[in-house]
């Protein structure tokens, strides 16, 4: 029996894959602190993109005689990032500003404490027909860094606002039914 070509594969018949594409996504997280259930589902709403944080092992070195042998140490979290459009009728901006002043209030320079600003997310991939595919779960998220957006007047793009976001876990949770 001949073997299917494998772009018969992708997309094609009953035994084929499907790609996942990258603005099949949505990001939820309970941001700390915002003041009306609205005010998150505004948030969640405006995201305009973002990612998924990488991770890497550190490196542990054994010294034997004249060798070396390499094993994984701690696992690492990289930052990740997450693109928010600025409507200006709602209240995302409001929230997310609310947020960044949990970790650290610039007026006043205290900064807050990790259970007050430590919020728990999750980023869903779905498929073309709506259903959740795959979810990872995002556990002490917090905002790193903001930019809270550029402005040109030679241009009417939305303005977007820019974080950066930091974690303490990210993985892959089991198939989600919605």
């Amino acid at each position: 029996m001949a073997e299917k070509f494998a772009p018969d594969f992708i997309a094609n018949g009953a035994n084929s894959w499907t790609p996942q594409l990258t603005n099949q996504f949505y990001i939820q997280i309970a941001i700390p602190g915002v003041k009306s259930l609205s005010q998150s589902r505004e948030v969640y709403l405006a995201v305009a993109g973002g990612g998924i944080p990488g991770s890497s092992f550190e490196e542990v070195t054994i010294d034997f005689v004249n060798m070396q042998t390499f094993m994984a140490g701690a696992i690492r979290f990289e930052t990740f990032a997450l693109r928010v459009r600025d409507f200006i009728d709602a209240g995302s901006r409001q929230a997310l500003y609310d947020w960044f002043v949990l970790v650290g209030d610039p007026q006043t320079g205290k900064m807050g404490l990790p259970n007050q600003y430590k919020t728990d997310g999750n980023i869903i991939l779905f498929a073309p027909n709506g259903s959740a595919e795959r979810s990872w779960k995002v556990e002490g998220v917090w905002p790193q860094a903001q930019n809270w957006g550029d402005l040109d007047y030679s241009t009417v793009e939305n303005l977007e606002m820019e974080f950066t976001l930091r974690c303490d876990r990210a993985y892959l949770a089991p198939r989600i039914v919605m």
